[in-house]
């Protein structure tokens, strides 16, 4: 028996070690957010990013509408979404840390939810 336990201690140190050195390009660990976003419109996220790290921005709606995301850094640098409808990704490398700003626009008539997550 005491065997099996040091083996199993030994396994729950090296996952926690692995866990914690996982790589996430946004300051604080991934984001995962749900919004509304009204008809015809747009919403804003401000986001800090760490810099050598690529920063991913995914949203997904429920189908109902077309959307699109775009990500943003303070030197001007644009970054569009691709995908189908309403599932996109928009991915940009970050040569600095900074604060980037996601838009996510509704190109529908109608509102939506749109689920949106960062690494």
């Amino acid at each position: 028996m005491k065997p099996l336990t040091y083996f199993l201690g030994v396994t729950l140190i090296l996952v926690a070690t692995v866990v914690s050195n996982a790589r996430a390009g946004r300051v604080g660990g991934p984001l995962a957010t749900t919004l509304d976003v009204p008809g015809g419109q747009s919403v804003y996220l401000d986001v800090p990013f760490v810099g050598g790290l690529p920063a991913l921005v995914k949203i997904a709606g429920t189908g109902r509408t077309m959307m699109q995301v775009n990500l943003y850094d303070s030197d001007g640098h644009i970054a569009t979404g691709y995908g189908r409808w309403d599932q996109k990704m928009a991915s940009m490398n970050v040569y600095r840390s900074g604060t980037f700003r996601v838009e996510i626009i509704n190109m529908g008539l109608y509102d939506a939810p749109v689920f949106v997550t960062t690494n």
